[in-house]
């Protein structure tokens, strides 16, 4: 009886190994595209003045809008769970924390160019700092009342106004032919355009 008993529980052993080794073997394939598309993407990360928190981007494809969704998320450095900090459609990138450590500032497109915003630890709805008529290419925060920001403009141009109006009448302009007679005319993913970046105050 003992016997029958062990072998029983032997042969149920090995049907279930089986069958656990043959899902596991399903859900094993050769890594695709797809695959690499459906990963999570960490980066752009500030650590905060105390060096308690970590605040970093996470980006993560949106399918329905056929783009990558990113997003700001506050980690602490001693443990636990990770907490989203904004949730928006536009991407949220490049945070940086305030030298008091009570406010998360960060890049965003969600007022349709690239800005400074900036959204309290507590929690709460983000704010625009930024309202700029050209598109903000980084930023340093100084203190509560100053940021130091990198812009391209025209060196022609005395304001961020007239490059606005320089970018826009170049947008309206039928032609789009451009002659370039000297490098660097294209540098990775964009074209030159004769802008500088400068750092405005």
């Amino acid at each position: 009886m003992r016997t029958r008993l062990l072998r029983s529980l032997s042969v149920s052993f090995l049907v279930l190994s089986a069958l656990a080794g043959s899902a596991h073997a399903a859900a094993k394939h050769p890594f695709t595209v797809d695959d690499l598309l459906a990963m999570e993407r960490i980066g752009d990360a500030a650590r905060s003045p105390d060096g308690r928190m970590v605040a970093y981007t996470l980006s993560s494809l949106d399918y329905d809008a056929n783009t990558r969704r990113t997003d700001i998320w506050l980690a602490f450095t001693d443990g636990g769970a990770p907490r989203r900090l904004t949730s928006h459609p536009e991407k949220d990138f490049a945070p940086a924390f305030s030298r008091d450590g009570k406010w998360v500032y960060f890049m965003s497109t969600r007022s349709g160019s690239p800005q400074v915003w900036r959204i309290a630890l507590v929690g709460g709805e983000a704010e625009q700092v930024t309202k700029l008529p050209v598109e903000v290419n980084s930023f340093i925060v100084v203190d509560e009342h100053r940021l130091v920001l990198a812009i391209d403009v025209y060196p022609a141009a005395k304001t961020l106004e007239d490059t606005a109006k320089l970018d826009e009448a170049k947008a309206k302009s039928k032609s789009k032919a451009q002659t370039y007679d000297d490098l660097l005319f294209r540098h990775w993913d964009q074209w030159e355009d004769g802008k500088r970046a400068h750092l405005f105050a």
